[in-house]
């Protein structure tokens, strides 16, 4: 169970590379933020496989 923590942990520090997550997003359209999210994961992940 370790093992799975730890790589969820990485990829959360992972998207926390991107500013806009780690700081406070001061609005409350929930679309936006979702949209935000989803485009932070894909770098991320385009980041990884690259």
């Amino acid at each position: 169970m370790a093992s799975e923590r730890i790589k969820v942990k990485h990829s959360i520090g992972g998207l926390k590379r991107y500013r806009i997550l780690s700081d406070k997003l001061r609005t409350h359209l929930i679309d936006l933020y979702d949209g935000i999210i989803r485009a932070c994961a894909g770098l991320w992940n385009f980041y990884l496989a690259n």
